[in-house]
């Protein structure tokens, strides 16, 4: 079995900028509250059920993703590497109809997937998952979706869709998806964008406050 290596590619909608800190702070009392838990259940939703899922296509391919910021969104290599040149539009508000100006893309560097002869063994930057009730299934489209679990109240995107066994409809015992780990890439996601949680930030700041320590240090002696 060949292993589609993913990783998390980000999007930027109107520029590639980082979030501040207060843009942050601001999505973190928004991001992810909803009034319904109706996600990835293969059932039609509306725009405010799941208001962060995203188209991600073009004329040869057909993606999902997911809107983390104001500025950005989540979706896997695939949907967007083999494009050239790379090119998104953004739609109107609530719109289903309609482009905009050209967007910027942000590149991330891509790491290499050691594969292996054992094919059940996961390389910590993935996940495989499966509907307990056999009833959840993602096909072609869904890749570059999220993998949404509800965490202290807020629903959170743990991963991005690489890969499925959907070879028909009907379900098999062995089933599965596979899914890029969003918690591996978490301090990546917040170096280049500023979508961080309050530890990252934290942990950031300190990281700061040590090197310019040992620069003030170095100088001083």
């Amino acid at each position: 079995m060949k292993w589609i290596v993913v990783i998390v590619h980000l999007i930027a909608l109107f520029e590639s900028k980082k979030l501040t800190i207060e843009e942050n702070e601001q999505r973190l009392k928004e991001c992810g509250l909803t009034t319904t838990n109706k996600i990835f259940r293969g059932a039609k939703t509306t725009v405010d059920q799941a208001p962060w899922a995203l188209f991600v296509g073009s004329s040869v391919s057909s993606c999902s993703g997911i809107l983390i910021s104001p500025r950005h969104v989540l979706s896997a290599t695939h949907c967007i590497a083999n494009h050239t040149p790379p090119g998104v539009v953004k739609t109107p508000e609530n719109s289903k109809k309609g482009t905009d100006r050209p967007l910027l893309t942000q590149e991330i560097r891509i790491l290499p997937v050691n594969v292996e002869g054992t094919l059940n063994r996961m390389d910590p930057r993935l996940f495989k998952a499966r509907s307990q009730s056999m009833k959840s299934i993602t096909c072609p489209g869904d890749s570059g979706g999220g993998a949404i679990r509800v965490i202290n109240g807020r629903n959170t995107v743990i991963g991005v869709t690489s890969q499925s066994t959907c070879a028909s409809l009907n379900r098999e015992e062995n089933g599965h998806e596979i899914y890029g780990a969003v918690g591996f890439y978490s301090e990546e996601i917040c170096e280049l964008t500023g979508v961080c949680n309050l530890d990252d930030e934290n942990s950031s700041h300190r990281r700061f406050e040590i090197f310019d320590l040992i620069i003030l240090t170095l100088i001083t002696f």
